[in-house]
């Protein structure tokens, strides 16, 4: 591995829950036309699933369905955890609980990195 030099280099980790990933990546939605977003939970389209901004179709992307994101969380873990398990070794792997509130996420990650 190529030596960069890098004094004091902190590595973080936002962990979330693969169902909460899950969850939150199947709750999105997108206007096929103008690509204005909605989220079922947070911003749900209208009832038609026509977009309120230019009248085009709502839609969920093939990149947000469940089959989709396993696979993708799955080649997350594989190619993802020898690069944990190399800076844990060396003492700069900090995770951080990214099923908290925004503030507080940004709080931990200013806390580590200060």
């Amino acid at each position: 591995m190529q030596n960069l030099h890098i004094e004091d280099l902190k590595v973080i980790e936002i962990h979330v829950e693969e169902k909460t990933i899950i969850r939150r990546l199947t709750s999105r939605r997108i206007c096929s036309n103008c690509g204005k977003d909605y989220n079922l939970n947070l911003n749900p389209p209208p009832p038609d699933n026509i977009c309120k901004v230019c009248g085009g179709k709502i839609i969920q992307r093939d990149d947000d369905k469940e089959e989709t994101i396993k696979k993708r969380l799955e080649v997350y873990k594989n190619q993802t955890k020898p690069l944990i398990e190399f800076y844990q070794q060396k003492g700069n792997f900090f995770q951080v609980d990214g099923e908290k509130e925004i503030v507080d996420i940004f709080s931990d990650i200013k806390n580590i990195i200060q």
